[in-house]
């Protein structure tokens, strides 16, 4: 999930079955600090590669984690198998 799919769906009244805090991205950061990860920003050359991205997978937000990942040749954590058929590793 992209940060910026966070805030729209927390605008529509956050995720059905899951107690999000309205300060979410205040909690986030520590999280992410404890976890060692680190923020990934939408940077040119991922916007340009989902111009080239074949159309398994139509949902906007996915499509920029999957163009992210092959970019930077990073992991996506999470379970949705559509990621496989563009060659991008998942963790989970």
């Amino acid at each position: 999930v992209s940060l910026w799919e966070v805030g729209l769906k927390m605008s529509r009244g956050g995720f059905a079955g899951l107690e999000v805090p309205v300060d979410w991205e205040k909690s986030l950061w520590v999280w992410m600090e404890k976890q060692k990860f680190q923020l990934i920003c939408v940077d040119l050359a991922s916007c340009r590669l989902i111009q080239d991205l074949p159309f398994h997978h139509k949902d906007p937000f996915d499509r920029m984690l999957i163009a992210q990942a092959l970019a930077g040749k990073l992991r996506v954590i999470g379970s949705d198998e559509i990621f496989d058929h563009y060659g991008v590793k998942r963790i989970w």
